[in-house]
This record gives C-alpha cells, sequence and structure tokens, in this order.
C-alpha cells in the first residue's frame, strides 16, 4: 500500500473525514469535504481494488466504490458502473477503462477526451491510457 493510499484510508476511517466531488475549471475533482484538499482518484481506484469500500458525496447522487463493481443507486434501481468519454458523438460505454481504450484505438476515435464514469468526468484522459 502506497504512503497516498494509508494516509487516505487514515482519513477515512481514523478521522471520520468525508469525501466530495465537486465541478473543478472544464472537470471535476476529488476532495475532502471540510477542505480544498484533492484526493487523487487513482488512490480511490486502488484502495476500490485492494476491497475498501469509499463513499463519495456527488452532490444530488451517492455513487459508492466497492471491492466487487462500482455501483450507482438511482430511485432504488441498482446498476453496474459504465465507463464512456465526454464527447457529444460517441455513444458507447463499457464496463471497464480497458475495453474503452481499445475500442477508441480500434476505431480512430479522438482520445483527446476525459473519460466518464456513469456519465460523471472521472478527471482522466483516455489519450492517458495509451502507450505509443
Amino acid at each position: 500500500m502506497t504512503a497516498n493510499q494509508t494516509y487516505v484510508l487514515e482519513q477515512i476511517i481514523d478521522k471520520g473525514r468525508k469525501l466530495k466531488q465537486v465541478k473543478y475549471k472544464m472537470t471535476s475533482r476529488i476532495q475532502f469535504k471540510d477542505n480544498d484538499e484533492v484526493v487523487n482518484i487513482r488512490t480511490i481506484q486502488a484502495l476500490r481494488n485492494l476491497g475498501y469500500f469509499i463513499d463519495i458525496d456527488r452532490g444530488f447522487k451517492e455513487y459508492f466504490y466497492s471491492a466487487d463493481a462500482l455501483v450507482k443507486e438511482i430511485d432504488g434501481e441498482t446498476k453496474k458502473d459504465q465507463y464512456s468519454l465526454d464527447c457529444s458523438y460517441y455513444n458507447k460505454s463499457f464496463s471497464n477503462v480497458n475495453d474503452l481504450i481499445n475500442d477508441i484505438i480500434r476505431s480512430g476515435m479522438d482520445p483527446n477526451y476525459e473519460i466518464t464514469w456513469n456519465g460523471v468526468p472521472t478527471t482522466e484522459m483516455a489519450s492517458d491510457f495509451i502507450v505509443a
């Protein structure tokens, strides 16, 4: 476990701090509710992969990170996570980022768009996942 992961866990578990997603410039970011301290989304994803349950307040909807799958509840209905691009003409979605990136490469889609998770921007560009 990295120092960042340990720090975030200590803040959430030991100190009871909460996370929120806020709009930032043309995108969004995750930060602690009690101040503007930013938390890297990859740290959250790594903790999720380790089996930790992390709650993030996204304003009008609550989204949950779990070890099995990313899910969201809307009107009591649970839906699996879907990754796509923040692009008006790209209407495909995938259950994982790897499949999304593979489709972008195969189809020739411009990778200079932000990846979305269930329609919420993740602050990560698809081009960040493509290695030449």
